[in-house]
């Protein structure tokens, strides 16, 4: 049965200042089209429902546009440079001996967690963090470990850009009106003559979630952040910073 999310299929990427992000690299197109002579002219960018790619953006907002303190800034890139991090919280769920301290590690993670554009239904997620600190949002991406054969796989291998709160809500309403408009146009297709023959259609169903969507960016704004008490993120790094600088002398 045809569904709001299916009726959402097409192609998606995001521009960022003079870069796209989820855009892929000639050459590992070349090389696809050649490993797989079947499939003529791979797609240049996601191929996949775009309804995805804004339920993951809208599930990140409300955090994004919570400020963040100065003091987090440091602990944005000291992460960053810690290759070693993720490696040791997984250790530390693992092991008995930490338990104790397991939610300090949620504390010390959720807020950068939370800021975090998944794309793990993509082969190669990019790593795209966004966050606002005073009037300013940074938009960070980070794709330099996703190789297929040797191969960069997204033609823009990193970087970052700042908005402005207003210019980053501007382009959030923006894209959220056209991709409604958009909608109504594949559902209104369905409800007068659908094109899908022999295909049992709930339309009221269909009518009804098409409203639903509609209102999604409204109550993405009213969603609370998980963060409640950054002196409590920032005491949570302090602990796990001290096992990080244990773990590296042992």
């Amino acid at each position: 049965m045809p569904h709001w999310f299916g009726l959402t299929d097409g192609f998606y990427h995001l521009n960022v200042g003079k870069e796209q992000i989820y855009r892929n690299t000639n050459e590992i197109l070349n090389c696809r089209q050649d490993k797989y002579p079947e499939y003529k002219n791979p797609d240049i960018y996601v191929d996949y429902q775009i309804v995805r790619l804004y339920e993951d953006f809208l599930d990140t907002l409300s955090d994004v546009l919570q400020p963040i303190q100065k003091e987090i800034l440091a602990l944005i890139d000291a992460h960053d440079k810690k290759c070693k991090l993720l490696n040791i919280i997984d250790y530390i769920y693992c092991s008995a001996e930490y338990y104790s301290i397991l939610d300090d590690c949620d504390d010390a993670m959720e807020w950068r967690q939370r800021r975090h554009l998944s794309s793990m239904h993509l082969s190669y997620p990019p790593y795209v963090a966004m966050w606002r600190h005073e009037n300013s949002i940074t938009f960070r991406w980070d794709n330099k470990n996703n190789v297929e054969h040797d191969i960069p796989v997204w033609s823009s291998q990193g970087g970052e850009y700042q908005f402005s709160v207003a210019e980053f809500m501007h382009e959030v309403e923006s894209f959220h009106n056209r991709f409604m408009s958009a909608m109504k146009e594949r559902v209104n297709i369905i409800v007068i003559d659908n094109p899908i023959l022999n295909v049992n259609i709930d339309i009221d169903r269909l009518v009804q979630e098409h409203g639903e969507r509609e209102l999604s960016l409204g109550h993405a704004l009213k969603r609370q952040p998980c963060v409640k008490s950054w002196e409590t993120v920032i005491s949570a790094n302090q602990r796990l910073s001290i096992i990080i600088e244990q773990s590296a002398k042992s």
